[in-house]
């Protein structure tokens, strides 16, 4: 599969505006901390279940960025600093430094990630992206489902290996999917 589909499907917002009451807030929300201009050299995508309608109350706003820790930090300290909650904390992710900022915006909690990684090949992307796809071939039924699971308190990933009978690491497993064409996808879950 081309590396750039879900990367193309993913970067711009504007499909929040047309969907559910609460991804049009979210737009909103990304427009006002104006996050594609203020974080165009990082290249943010938002990720996570808002684009995916499978969000909970408890869902926050997760944004990826390519991004060198120092310099991302310095961007969101001289944008967000002054918002309520923000931390900067940087870690190491597969191996890679990385940056996680947190902070809150109009009662929604913002999450930013940044790794010195293309978008594209972010995990987060990755996933998202198979999920879509796996949401798209099982219909409003798995929707709902993992919603369900999400409410109960699993977490995203765990709830599509529950609803999916996927064994393993589900972060695993869904990065392994990923490679898989729709007709293989349809094969392997009998959908």
């Amino acid at each position: 599969m081309d590396s750039t589909q879900p990367y193309n499907r993913w970067k711009s917002t504007e499909y929040l505006r047309r969907d559910t009451p609460r991804q049009q807030r979210a737009y909103e929300a990304l427009a006002g901390l104006q996050i594609n201009e203020r974080l165009q050299p990082f290249d943010p995508v938002l990720a996570g279940t808002i684009p995916l309608g499978i969000d909970t109350e408890a869902s926050d706003l997760d944004i990826i960025c390519n991004a060198v820790p120092s310099l991302l930090a310095d961007a969101l300290s001289s944008h967000y600093s002054s918002l309520p909650g923000f931390t900067l904390h940087e870690t190491i992710k597969q191996g890679i430094p990385a940056l996680v900022c947190r902070f809150q915006f109009e009662g929604w909690p913002i999450e930013i990630f940044g790794q010195p990684i293309p978008v594209a090949e972010q995990n987060a992307l990755i996933h998202m992206d198979i999920e879509h796809r796996l949401l798209c071939l099982a219909g409003p039924a798995a929707k709902q489902a993992i919603m369900q699971f999400k409410r109960e308190g699993c977490k995203t990933e765990p709830a599509f290996a529950r609803f999916f009978r996927i064994k393993g690491d589900p972060y695993e497993a869904l990065l392994v999917l990923a490679r898989c064409s729709d007709e293989e996808l349809r094969v392997i879950f009998e959908l």
